[in-house]
Order: C-alpha cells, then structure tokens, then sequence
C-alpha cells in the first residue's frame, strides 16, 4: 500500500465528510459559494442539496476504495485468463 493512496483516499472522505455536513446542515457560508449559489438558481435549494450530498458521500466511498487499495480491472475474463502464468 502507497502513503500517496492513504493521503489521497483520506483527502477525499475528509472532503466529501465537509461537503456532506455542509449540506444537510445548511452552512451559510457553503450557500455562498458561487457555484452552490450557480446550482441553486438552477435546481432550487433543496435540489443543490441534494447533489451537495450526493457528491459529499460519493467521494467518501471513492476515498475509502483509493485508500484500501481497491483497483479496477476493464480488461474481459478471457484476457485475464491469458494472462495468468500456467502452472504447467
């Protein structure tokens, strides 16, 4: 295990943590963001919310996967068994 995959694994859920609790708790200052401020006229408060919190809780999941370790592998089940070393 890398410290680069703990260090950016734990600043991702810290910052989803932040964003989450920012959200369901109405932080004024997090409305102020220009951007939130942007998604809020566009969908309403509750709509920015809700994609606050969705975002929020996306990058802890993606935070605690980057910091486990976990790896995606997009190759098929045949190249996979291809490229395993035979044991003969």
């Amino acid at each position: 295990m890398n410290p680069q995959d703990w260090f950016v694994g734990g600043m991702a859920a810290i910052l989803g943590g932040i964003l989450t609790y920012a959200a369901t708790t109405d932080v004024a200052w997090f409305f102020e963001l220009r951007k939130i401020r942007r998604l809020e006229g566009r969908i309403g408060r509750r709509g920015a919310k809700w994609v606050s919190i969705a975002i929020g809780l996306t990058l802890i999941l993606l935070g605690g996967a980057i910091a486990s370790g976990g790896k995606l592998n997009f190759s098929s089940s045949q190249e996979r068994s291809n490229s395993s070393p035979s044991l003969d």
